[in-house]
């Protein structure tokens, strides 16, 4: 999507992020990368995870309201 090809272009390493959210979305679903062209649908809940520089992750989860905490 043109946004976020901008937010790459701004921040090179934001392509990880979008990356791996995507990723997350996609397997959740099943599809794994040959469904790269789905849109992710507005009834999922994907969130970025905290975790060591460089790397990148992401949870998605069907439906909406979740709240994702970090336990030590």
């Amino acid at each position: 999507p043109p946004e976020e090809a901008a937010a790459v272009e701004r921040d090179p390493l934001s392509f990880y992020r979008y990356w791996t959210r995507r990723e997350a979305y996609l397997k959740a679903i099943g599809l794994g990368l040959r469904g790269l062209s789905e849109p992710i649908p507005p009834d999922y809940t994907i969130t970025g995870l905290e975790v060591p520089a460089p790397y990148a992750a992401a949870l998605a989860i069907s439906g909406t309201g979740y709240a994702i905490t970090k336990f030590p």
